[in-house]
């Protein structure tokens, strides 16, 4: 291990929550392996687990996320339903209530000195504008999944702007890429190909997911008060002489990360992880706006 792993490794426990899902497993097995101390928080466990302590646990419980978390030097929270669903009964108490609960918890946990948490490039569905899509660029949401992940990033940024100065919190808000739960995501991005569109080009892979992470741990990053709020995109590079969807560059200068891996890299552990369970409340995959005006055409 460097010097730098070593010293984030020495630091405490990293609590993982929604570590059974797609991205989540990716994240707890790259810190593992890192010989980080995970604490995997989640409703449903998996046998990969072995060796992890795993936390059976409703994340919009504030008093549970408290308990699961105590002791944590860092919080990764990915727990959320991941796509579009009924906003009332799946929506709410996962990726509303879930994201309050855990920022709630992390405010009363003074050991916890770095947090991220998950948003994702879904806020770009209806944006078929000029790529890669830089921070700066407004989001286009086209559903509720979407306006949720917008919410994420408001409290992050309501949390960040709120710790008294003498706390040392840094806030990491991701937009993540697109990483597959099942085949038929794999089939649905493998045909969507272009240039900056929401398909290969938008590809986020297990292992650049979990390196991603795992750099965020590891970073020197500046403690003042006014430096420890950021937001970024993480996904794979694009196809050889395409371009992304999203430019990474602000989550290479700000933890060294580069993704190394370009779609189908990392499938394989898609395709065939027979232990994963797709939430049955999800609807449809949301059209992105290419997908959606290749739809109305052929109407």
């Amino acid at each position: 291990l460097s010097l730098d792993r070593r010293m984030a490794t020495s630091r405490g426990a990293v609590a993982v929550t929604g570590c059974s899902g797609r991205i989540g497993l990716a994240v707890t097995q790259e810190l593992a392996r890192q010989r980080h101390t995970v604490i995997g928080i989640d409703c449903v466990e998996r046998p990969e687990f072995s060796g992890t302590k795993f936390v059976h646990c409703d994340v919009s419980n504030v008093d549970a996320v408290t308990a699961a978390i105590a002791g944590a030097w860092a919080v990764i929270h990915l727990a959320a339903v991941p796509d579009d669903a009924p906003f009332a009964s799946a929506l709410v108490p996962a990726n509303i209530e879930g994201v309050a609960a855990v920022i709630a918890a992390v405010k009363r946990t003074i050991s916890v000195k770095r947090l991220l948490i998950a948003s994702s490039g879904k806020i770009f569905s209806g944006y078929s504008g000029a790529t890669p899509i830089d921070v700066d660029t407004p989001p286009a949401p086209t559903c509720m999944y979407s306006a949720t992940k917008l919410f994420a990033e408001a409290a992050a940024l309501a949390l960040a702007n709120s710790v008294p100065p003498d706390r040392e919190l840094h806030v990491l808000v991701p937009r993540f890429g697109w990483l597959p739960r099942t085949q038929a995501d794999v089939d649905a991005m493998a045909s969507i190909t272009g240039p900056g569109e929401d398909g290969v080009n938008a590809y986020l892979s297990p292992g650049d997911a979990g390196r991603f992470v795992a750099s965020f741990l590891s970073a020197h990053l500046d403690p003042s008060p006014a430096r420890r709020h950021h937001v970024v995109y993480v996904q794979s590079r694009p196809q050889e002489g395409a371009t992304a969807r999203f430019a990474v560059r602000a989550a290479t200068e700000l933890l060294g990360w580069a993704p190394t891996e370009a779609y189908p890299e990392g499938v394989d552990a898609v395709v065939g992880d027979v232990g994963y369970t797709p939430n049955p409340a999800l609807f449809a995959r949301v059209l992105s706006a290419h997908q959606a005006a290749d739809a109305a055409t052929a109407d």
